[in-house]
């Protein structure tokens, strides 16, 4: 949205991004780049960053003489895409869009700057027919650009050929949205000082031709200087244009390696590639490689996809039918770096196989910052899949992964079978293990993560929503958020929430321990279905400092739970019940679970309940339970002159935030004010504010960007404003 004055270098960059949607069945598909360019003059017209979406013909962004939808609203108002993007998912089956921004500290397109993006479309597929586009009109109070046709501009031909084109919007086509007065006051007019978005006075009218800014003269747009040449009604104005070529390359069955550039991309393979050993294959940030049917990427050297937050790497397939089946690493010299990097829509099922999205045996696989989706197996590890492998998993999201068979499978987001393991910072959710056979015994096991016979640990992840069911005879469902058997794991500071072990003999909701040497600490396990913590045959596990409350139908059961686990005896240093190894069954109270928000509250049981003894949170302050630590309250600054009886104020929605979050503080008198946003580890990524500010309440928005205008990722962060002789810091949590 656009809320704030264009001074400000977080003012443009509140929008949610688009995303290329899933596409079913690809029979042929092609790179077809679109470039958009701001043909505005210098000194006149940007605009919002240009929404781009592929669909069947018949995609109506808006009705001239008709009100405006809310989605449109949105966009012509405030430049924000959601709306749209929901209208179109639900629309277009197997369409595809995005959002097309400048890349750089400021999204929206100035005048000359143009932007591409390249999509795989299929040529056989109507939904990707025809090309539709919309963009908010800057600065104005609701003027926007789309076309009135949405089966004005056809992409391929009913056979498929490609019929390119150049498309050119000029002035004459702006549109008023007619929801909001063209007043151009600057509070009201983004782009032009407008400080809330949604903050002109309602129009009421209907989408029509728009007439033009205010004349010059009237201390509207055209008075001020950096929009001296924006009056679009001029003969000749030109906004937008929009070019569409084919840019793809071909990659046949064989070897593979070197460097896969951007502009080569998309990677259309078409056969099972291999990188042979001691030779590598690196991906520039951007690429996107898309794999056929029943083929598959492996990896007996090294593989290097190092992408960006504003730029990550695709590899998927189709969404439908056997589709690809996925990256192998495979060899003790073999070796995978993934970072900024979606893995999509493998599936090993259909040739009854273990291993999804990503396969790393014997080898190393190193993956950060990444998402793995929508991934299916048929014994296990849908998301990632390891045997005797080294594997480190950072700051991503691996979830609505599944496996499914007729006999047992392990490991709906995660499997690992000796391995050593490091995953930290991370969300394992919404997998699942479903097994089914009518005749015989079936196992489910580990639907969010399974550990067999693994070392490591696992740290600060939030682990929830899992799923794990079978039918026959004999059979379990063990560990639906975490299954361990064998080796000696740590498990520490994570939160284990919401994980289901459905059907008959639940062996643990929340966790299934079967091993020696296992280590619990620090964890919040809570609100699972098949019991909290279900201990099998084992011993010298250490399980302490956790808290363990409202799981169904026991917090621990099972044969071999230590002696004393869960039963009363004494109280911790926050004066709480807790047994005689300091764990709690209290209700952790996160700030909004049913809305994924598992921050602590301030009146938290969890608050410094942590293992005095490991680790201090990032505050300086005992180890908190979970793996969102609270951030308390630091003393004042040395030297300061804290007023007595008044507090500086701080405070952050939405929280979390996907795209922006409003931080708000009120001073208790006029004072230089200096706040930054720091990462987890405690290092300063962006100075949102320092300069003098009076007395009083103030609003700064944070776009979730550094200091070097790149996304920030999904992660928990802290706040901090030094002020009045005051200090505090609080938690925001960024969720991409």
């Amino acid at each position: 949205m656009f809320s704030i004055s264009r001074s400000q270098s977080i003012a443009l960059t509140l929008f949610t991004a688009g995303v290329l949607l899933a596409a079913p069945v690809l029979a042929t598909p092609v790179g077809v780049t679109v470039v958009v360019e701001n043909r505005a003059p210098a000194g006149g017209t940007w605009l919002s960053p240009v929404w781009i979406g592929f669909h069947s013909g018949t995609f109506d962004i808006y009705d001239t003489g008709a009100a405006a939808s809310g989605a449109l609203e949105s966009l012509a108002e405030d430049g924000e895409a959601t709306g749209l993007n929901n209208l179109f998912d639900q629309g277009v089956p197997g369409g595809a869009r995005d959002l097309l921004a400048s890349g750089g500290e400021i999204p929206p397109l100035a005048p000359g700057q143009s932007v591409s993006r390249t999509f795989v479309l299929d040529t056989a597929n109507p939904a990707h027919r025809y090309l539709s586009w919309a963009s908010m009109v800057l600065p104005s109070n609701d003027a926007f650009i789309a076309p009135d046709d949405p089966a004005g501009h056809r992409v391929f031909d009913n056979g498929g050929n490609f019929l390119g084109g150049f498309i050119n919007v000029a002035g004459s086509e702006v549109l008023d949205a007619g929801t909001e007065v063209n007043d151009e006051v600057p509070a009201h007019t983004a782009f032009f000082g407008q400080e809330t978005p949604d903050s002109g006075d309602e129009q009421g009218g209907v989408v029509q031709s728009h007439a033009g800014f205010l004349p010059p003269g009237s201390g509207g747009i055209l008075d001020d200087p950096d929009f001296a040449m924006a009056d679009f009604t001029v003969p000749g104005y030109q906004m937008l244009s929009i070019t569409l070529y084919r840019s793809d390359t071909l990659v046949p069955a064989g070897n593979v390696s070197g460097t896969w550039s951007l502009g080569e991309s998309p990677y259309l393979v078409q056969g099972d590639i291999t990188v042979p050993a001691g030779e590598s294959l690196d991906l520039e940030p951007g690429v996107v490689v898309h794999v056929e049917d029943g083929h598959q990427i492996r990896v007996l050297g090294n593989l290097t996809a190092v992408g960006q937050e504003a730029a990550p790497i695709l590899f998927s397939g189709p969404a439908s039918g056997q589709s690809w089946r996925g990256l192998l690493i495979e060899g003790e010299t073999a070796a995978a770096d993934l970072e900024h990097c979606i893995v999509e829509n493998a599936n090993l099922a259909w040739n009854y196989e273990e291993g999804g999205g990503i396969n790393c045996l014997d080898g190393s696989l190193e993956l950060r910052h990444s998402l793995i989706r929508n991934n299916d197996s048929f014994l296990g590890g849908a998301g990632v899949f390891a045997r005797n492998a080294d594997l480190v998993i950072s700051d991503c999201d691996i979830g609505n992964n599944h496996t499914g068979g007729t006999n047992s499978a392990t490991g709906g987001g995660i499997f690992t079978e000796n391995c050593q393991v490091e995953i930290a910072d991370s969300r394992i959710h919404d997998n699942q293990v479903i097994t089914s056979n009518s005749f015989g015994a079936t196992n489910s096991r580990g639907g969010g993560l399974a550990l067999l016979n693994a070392t490591g640990s696992v740290e600060r992840c939030i682990i929830d929503g899992n799923y794990i069911t079978h039918s026959g005879t004999a059979t379990e469902s063990a560990g639906a958020g975490v299954y361990i058997n064998g080796g000696g794991p740590t498990l520490r500071g994570n939160t284990i929430e919401g994980n289901v072990a459905n059907y008959n003999n639940p062996r643990g909701g929340g966790i299934h321990v079967q091993g020696y040497s296992v280590q619990l600490v620090n964890n919040i396990v809570t609100g699972n279905t098949g019991s909290g913590i279900w201990f099998g045959p084992s011993s010298l596990n250490t399980i302490q400092y956790n808290d363990v409350w409202d799981n169904s139908p026991a917090n621990f059961s099972g044969p071999d739970a230590p002696g004393g686990v869960g039963v009363i005896s004494q109280t911790n240093a926050n004066g709480d019940p807790c047994d005689d190894f300091f764990n709690i069954s209290l209700d952790p109270r996160f700030v909004n679970a049913a809305g994924g928000d598992f921050h602590l509250e301030a009146a938290s049981p969890c608050i410094d309940a942590g293992d005095p003894a490991g680790p201090q949170d990032p505050d300086g302050t005992v180890a908190d339970i979970g793996a969102l630590y609270f951030a308390q309250e630091l003393s004042a600054v040395p030297g300061g002159d804290r007023d007595s009886g008044t507090r500086l104020m701080l405070r952050a929605g939405p929280a979390p935030m996907t795209t922006r979050s409003a931080i708000s503080f009120s001073l208790p008198r006029a004072s230089h004010v200096k706040l930054t946003v720091y990462d987890i580890r405690g290092r300063a990524v962006r100075t949102l504010l320092d300069a003098n500010r009076p007395a009083g309440s103030g609003q700064v928005v944070f776009d979730g960007r550094d200091e070097s205008g790149q996304h920030l990722p999904s992660g928990v962060y802290l706040y901090r404003m030094q002020a009045a002789g005051q200090q505090r810091t609080n938690k925001l949590s960024i969720v991409r």
